[in-house]
């Protein structure tokens, strides 16, 4: 009776672009990882994919964590399907326990145009069908003191869980049916 293969000797499967791309459109939380003095630290941030890079935003309250980024800009961004309600066009294994790791640099952008820009796609996004929300929003959240963090990917490292459940579980589960 086969078990399927052991996981130790799996390539695991990488998410195609076309689905790495939608991946990182639905989804609007990840994983921010940058360095301080004293070693890596994370913190959970919303963001926007544009323009093929990760933009967060940090208010300037956020003094450590903006001089750690001006120190150090490398960063790992990490984004996770998990919690995505998957639009209708969507097959529900596409993205199933989906993961990317961005490796990359981050630029602290503090112009009025990228913030106010940021602001209104990061609305639109969250509130797409309510621009009366959408406008208070961006009102109440554009302060001169709120910066954008724009994150240059450099390497991306994916996890396809949906194809790596089928080549590891599934002919352990069919043997025993």
């Amino acid at each position: 009776m086969s078990k399927g293969r052991p996981t130790e000797t799996i390539e695991l499967p990488s998410l195609s672009e076309e689905l790495l791309d939608k991946l990182l459109d639905a989804q609007d939380e990840c994983v921010l990882v940058w360095n301080t003095r004293t070693g890596p630290v994370g913190a959970v941030n919303g963001y926007l994919w544009s323009k093929g890079k990760v933009w967060l935003t940090a208010a300037a309250e956020r003094a450590n964590r903006l001089a750690a980024l001006e120190r150090d800009p490398r960063v790992t961004v990490v984004v996770s399907s998990r919690g995505l309600d998957l639009p209708p066009h969507f097959s529900p294994r596409q993205l199933v326990s989906s993961s990317v790791s961005i490796r990359g640099r981050c630029e602290i952008l503090k112009d009025d145009a990228t913030r106010r820009w940021f602001l209104k796609e990061t609305q639109k996004k969250r509130f797409p069908d309510n621009e009366a929300q959408q406008q208070a929003m961006v009102e109440m959240l554009d302060e001169p003191t709120r910066y954008i963090l724009c994150v240059t990917p450099e390497k991306f490292t994916s996890l396809h869980s949906a194809e790596y459940m089928d080549d590891v579980y599934r002919p352990a589960l069919d043997s025993v049916g």
